[in-house]
């Protein structure tokens, strides 16, 4: 059973190492806006679809 700091989403395990970094992330960019700040942590976690174009939209999806 997952600990109350681990979480699956979109087939993906997010674990307390990962959300400290989303958190780190977050707070060293205080102004960015949604769309720019999910831009910016797909750069830097290499999220990317199989033709190269960022998966931003897709990570800020709600589902």
């Amino acid at each position: 059973m997952p600990d109350a700091e681990t979480w699956r989403y979109r087939g993906q395990t997010i674990d307390h190492d990962q959300i400290a970094f989303l958190r780190e992330f977050i707070g060293e960019h205080p102004h960015s806006s949604r769309w720019k700040l999910s831009r910016q942590l797909c750069e830097a976690l290499g999220w990317k679809q199989a033709n190269g174009a960022l998966r931003d939209v897709v990570r800020r999806g709600q589902s």
